[in-house]
């Protein structure tokens, strides 16, 4: 029984060829063409697949690398901890850090209008830097260049409201 099972095997090929070598000439040249043509899709095929996974490798090798930078980074960061002190107060200390007139108007409890001159525009933008360090946000901000030279920066600023978080999360906190 198992000689009759194997036996069929062992007889493809025999008359693989047989059928083969029955064909005409023009028959069997088409067929070894359409062969070559799988064969060399079949690796064009492979080839892609390969140049893909080895596209994913590397990208995966440099996301792993940028997250241990990251993790390595975490110690150095510091959030930015919530001002005691009103912001008009606190834009005028910046300000005088810095050497800065400024004046103020219109003065909320979380927003103040800000204007003030000066010939560089570094001298400015570092203002609302240090500004936006503190938490300061900007709303509205006009750049103008005076005739005499110098830039006047007309700029609202507010203090980022504090979300308070949903009742149903108080509750588990």
């Amino acid at each position: 029984m198992a000689l009759s099972v194997m036996n069929p095997f062992n007889t493809f090929p025999e008359r693989w060829q047989t059928r083969l070598a029955q064909l005409p000439a023009r028959d069997r040249k088409a067929l070894q063409i359409l062969g070559i043509a799988l064969l060399c899709g079949l690796m064009g095929l492979v080839y892609f697949i390969h140049k893909k996974a080895v596209a994913a490798e590397q990208t995966a090798a440099e996301q792993q690398a940028l997250l241990v930078w990251i993790q390595s980074q975490a110690p150095h960061l510091t959030t930015v901890q919530p001002n005691t002190i009103p912001l008009n107060q606190l834009a005028q200390q910046v300000a005088s850090a810095q050497n800065l007139p400024i004046s103020q108007t219109g003065s909320e409890a979380n927003a103040t209008q800000v204007t003030a001159n000066h010939a560089h525009f570094s001298v400015l933008g570092t203002w609302l830097t240090h500004m936006a360090g503190q938490g300061a946000e900007v709303r509205q901000l006009d750049l103008r260049q005076l005739s005499n030279g110098t830039i006047q920066m007309q700029t609202t600023l507010q203090l980022p409201m504090p979300v308070a978080a949903p009742s149903s999360l108080q509750k588990r906190l």
